[in-house]
């Protein structure tokens, strides 16, 4: 009983003795305002291989210039990003800079985010002692900061450090087994064919099952949506009558319940059976296969390609027990005596900015914050995010690595046609759930057709519907916004701001209000309703 109390006491000496030790190191533990240092913190999904590393490097880099200050990165997985994102700016405890896109729509940007329109037109400091030292902020990036202005809010909310290009990925020593030593890769829709032909043979011959091209759900669209794409050139040209090369796909999808194309058109039955053709090269049953699926089977040498963008070069490389080399995706050509009807040729390559953060209202340094986010597009930043990254550029002057060289934009090409990225989320849906039927061997473009021809105009005007219903959602917010303007005009507040931002505001709600209601005139019509 003695030896019983004596534990006893001993335990609870131990838990007293730990509960001092841990209240010491609470209030002695160094804070943020005891050794005077700021952490701002960012936050993004980017897994991809070498981000944060280059995240990291920037962060040292400007830790250089702002001893006091320390960048620390929050990298959330892509899949909980929108719902971890929610929480955060509900609780107020969002961090400093957060990547814009997933989960983030323009009520949020308004209610959650700094706008930075008033440093857009103020040269970004940090780009001192560079051609672009007396350049404004927006004009330092190659789109001119367009993908960061929100047209229905009316000012600019991130800036963003990157941009990405679409490549075919190859294994060169399966490559060259196929197709000799030395062979270019294919550059045209001919040259694909060909090692579509040389990869049958090699199954064939040895008995394996390699597949030409790895797919799945994420990076199946990523290139078959281009060959859709590329033979409706011409006729999304034709469309375009304002021939001011940028159709919205709005304006796709009335034309579409006009009657002036349908997937009956020569143009898109040509698509669909360039679809199919590379469709059935693909892994068999791709369309159920996630991301991670299609990159394993690349990686195990089981597929001799696979499509992705410019944000997996790193990653692919540094897994792969095998050289990679990269080509931009073969098309058909003008020339090509089956599909060359009807494209113009190459598309031309968006340089629209990615990877953009903007600043959450409840930071605590928002100051620094915004310093951080110029660093990290300036030259100096942006450099060395690239360097380590092998991600592109979205600043003017920063040179591309060499290794990523042959992912710079393709510059001198054409738009690109009608294809399924083009219509809302009802009539992707009729889409992904007859997508099965294009690649049967049995007729497989005109059972596709058949399939989605019943459902597919109600779906679009579902679409449509919900569209002018989020543009007159828009108007009456931005009424309100518009009233108070006034009203401070009218009560002797006439800033220049207020001026500006009234008279910027009107434009815009003059061109929302006609814009939406020609959408709706269109859509009432009687040749849009036509079943």
């Amino acid at each position: 009983m003695k030896r019983e109390k004596i534990l006893h006491s001993v335990g609870f000496g131990l838990v007293g003795l730990f509960y001092l030790v841990a209240v010491f190191f609470v209030f002695h533990k160094p804070s943020e305002q005891n050794n005077k240092q700021i952490v701002i913190r960012i936050a993004h999904w980017q897994l991809e291989d070498g981000l944060r590393q280059a995240f990291d490097d920037v962060g040292r880099e400007f830790t250089k210039l702002h001893p006091n200050v320390r960048i620390e990165q929050l990298v959330i997985p892509e899949r909980i990003f929108p719902n971890w994102l929610i929480t955060q700016l509900i609780g107020e405890t969002a961090p400093d800079l957060i990547e814009i896109g997933l989960g983030i729509d323009d009520d949020r940007l308004a209610r959650f985010f700094v706008p930075l329109t008033s440093l857009v037109d103020e040269p970004n400091p940090y780009n001192k002692g560079t051609p672009l030292e007396s350049v404004p902020w927006r004009n330092t990036f190659l789109d001119g900061m367009y993908s960061a202005y929100n047209p229905t809010l009316l000012d600019y909310y991130s800036a963003g450090m990157t941009q990405h290009t679409i490549r075919l990925y190859y294994n060169s020593l399966l490559y060259e087994t196929l197709m000799g030593t030395g062979a270019p890769p294919p550059r045209d829709f001919v040259a694909l064919q060909n090692v579509f032909t040389k990869v049958a043979e090699y199954n064939r011959i040895h008995h394996t099952q390699l597949v030409t091209i790895a797919g799945s759900n994420y990076n199946g669209p990523i290139i078959m949506d281009q060959y859709l794409s590329s033979q409706s050139q011409k006729l999304q040209l034709r469309l375009n009558t304002l021939l001011d090369f940028s159709p919205t796909k709005y304006g796709t999808q009335i034309d579409f319940l006009l009657g002036r194309w349908s997937f009956e058109s020569p143009e898109l039955q040509s698509g669909l059976t360039l679809q199919h053709i590379v469709g059935s090269n693909l892994t068999k049953g791709f369309q159920s296969l996630r991301r991670e699926d299609a990159t394993f089977y690349f990686l195990q040498g089981h597929a001799l390609m696979i499509a992705s963008g410019s944000w997996d070069v790193r990653t692919l490389r540094s897994m792969a027990s095998f050289p990679i080399e990269v080509s931009p995706v073969p098309l058909p050509s003008p020339q090509n005596p089956t599909f060359g009807a009807y494209t113009l040729g190459p598309f031309s390559e968006t340089d629209e900015s990615t990877t953009k953060f903007g600043l959450t209202r409840h930071s605590k340094h928002p100051k620094e914050a915004i310093e951080f986010l110029q660093f990290m597009t300036s030259q100096r930043g942006c450099q060395t995010f690239v360097n380590t990254s092998y991600w592109l550029p979205s600043v003017l002057g920063v040179k591309i690595p060499e290794p990523i060289t042959e992912f710079a934009p393709i510059v001198d090409g054409y738009t690109q046609g009608i294809a399924f990225h083009n219509f809302g989320s009802d009539a992707m849906l009729v889409f992904t759930q007859n997508l099965y039927k294009l690649y049967n061997d049995h007729d497989p473009v005109t059972s596709f057709t058949q399939a989605i021809e019943p459902h597919l105009k109600a779906a679009v005007r579902r679409d449509l519907r919900q569209e002018i219903d989020t543009r007159f959602r828009n108007i009456t917010r931005d009424d309100t916004t518009l009233a108070a303007l006034l009203w401070k005009l009218s009560h002797g507040d006439n800033s220049e701001e207020i001026r500006s931002k009234a008279a910027a505001l009107i434009l815009n709600q003059h061109t929302m209000e006609s814009d939406t209601y020609c959408l709706k005139t269109d859509l009432d019509s009687p040749a849009a309703r036509q079943p």
